[in-house]
């Protein structure tokens, strides 16, 4: 979605979801806009995603680019760099949190000498101070393992225990870091399944990483075996000690559909669960958005739309 449609959702899920913004979500809004270097733009939008049960507005910004070369990207990207640290600088100031600036401007220094996308998200409730993102997009990026080593030397993190389960295994999505307003940073890693995807395989590795049965994994993967899908991942959440410490199964969808397109979870046995999927449906209908992803944690769902 466009700027103008994603203040008028801010404003709706602020009114009903009674969160009072700690941050000014318009100006950030404006910011990843005016972020935007238009000469080399391919592809830019805002998402957001409602995770069950949650009050949370999440909000996440996309920017793709059309050219390769050195110059315009390197130009676009430094567009970029300059928009989300105006955007925590700001947050430093306003709330006198400390998001650690030191980090955010190394991993973004990183990220051009890859000439890899970045992008931006935020958490924002009533509780607490908003949770920012950073996002490194290294799918089909050869260089991906070279960005995940350094990043992990930057947060403190032992890449010997993670080189093995990411570098080698799988193909990587996404690099993340979260930055919380106390200044710590938590790393995050996306490895994905291609097509043809075999369920089996992908039920068996999110089992693994869990410490607990998750109820809702079943009727999770026979919801997702109706739906035209590109690629099946996880979000692979890295402790201080360097190890995988939860995770969360996601499905990007071939394309993003209308919510009408979206078959009924017909086994999921959750009266909660039903209730908060048809309401997350009626609000992304009455804006005319696309369900982009899908996704399970902790036996909650997601439902990512843009």
């Amino acid at each position: 979605m466009e700027s103008k449609q994603a203040k008028k959702l801010v404003n709706f899920l602020s009114d009903k979801n009674k969160v009072c913004q700690s941050l000014n979500l318009h100006m950030i809004i404006n910011r990843l806009d005016m972020g935007i270097y238009r000469p080399c733009s391919n592809f830019n939008t805002f998402e957001f995603s409602f995770i069950s049960p949650g009050n949370t507005i999440r909000l996440l910004h996309i920017n793709f680019y059309k050219s390769r070369t050195l110059p315009e990207l390197s130009e676009a990207l430094k567009y970029r760099m300059d928009s989300i640290m105006g955007i925590f600088e700001f947050a430093n100031q306003k709330l006198g949190s400390k998001y650690d600036l030191k980090i955010l401007r190394d991993a973004f220094l990183l990220a051009q000498d890859v000439l890899c996308p970045v992008q931006f998200g935020c958490e924002v409730d009533g509780s607490a101070a908003p949770i920012m993102k950073e996002y490194f997009s290294v799918i089909d990026n050869k260089d991906c393992g070279y960005l995940i080593k350094e990043i992990s030397i930057l947060l403190g993190i032992n890449f010997q225990k993670l080189e093995k389960e990411f570098i080698s295994a799988r193909p990587l999505d996404t690099i993340g870091i979260d930055f919380l307003s106390n200044g710590r940073c938590n790393l995050k890693i996306y490895p994905y399944y291609q097509q043809p995807f075999n369920l089996s395989d992908i039920r068996k590795a999110y089992q693994r990483y869990r410490s607990s049965n998750d109820q809702f994994l079943e009727p999770f993967m026979a919801w997702i075996r109706q739906i035209p899908l590109r690629h099946i991942g996880f979000l692979c959440r890295v402790s201080k000690d360097s190890e995988i410490d939860s995770v969360k199964i996601w499905t990007r969808m071939e394309k993003s559909i209308p919510c009408d397109l979206l078959p009924p979870c017909k086994s999921l046995k959750s009266d909660r669960l039903q209730n908060w999927l048809n309401d997350s449906k009626n609000i992304i209908k009455s804006f005319e958005l696309m369900i982009s992803y899908l996704t399970l944690e902790n036996n909650n769902l997601g439902i990512y739309f843009r």
